[in-house]
């Protein structure tokens, strides 16, 4: 896949959080991995509607999305996006 993977994150909540953590695994994630810096490949501004290219990406990654607030406070990981 040429030119990496666009992921487009849509804020769920009734307000725009102030940042999105955006984390690729190469194989299914677990709760503790979130905790890992490793697996961030990136923050990137909030809005309700973002869209992002991870220019790394390939398919087989896991991408997941966190929501993080002013305090750093982040979200429940989103659902998997696996690249095919």
């Amino acid at each position: 896949m040429s030119g990496g993977v666009e992921l487009h994150v849509e804020a769920a909540g009734p307000r725009a959080p102030f940042q999105f953590a955006v984390f690729r695994f190469d194989r299914p994630a677990r709760r503790q991995d979130f905790g890992d810096a490793a697996h961030l490949v990136a923050v990137v501004p909030a809005g309700r509607h973002v869209r992002w290219v991870d220019p790394d990406g390939a398919p087989g990654h896991r991408y997941h999305v966190t929501a993080v607030d002013r305090a750093s406070r982040q979200s429940e990981p989103s659902h998997e996006r696996r690249v095919h």
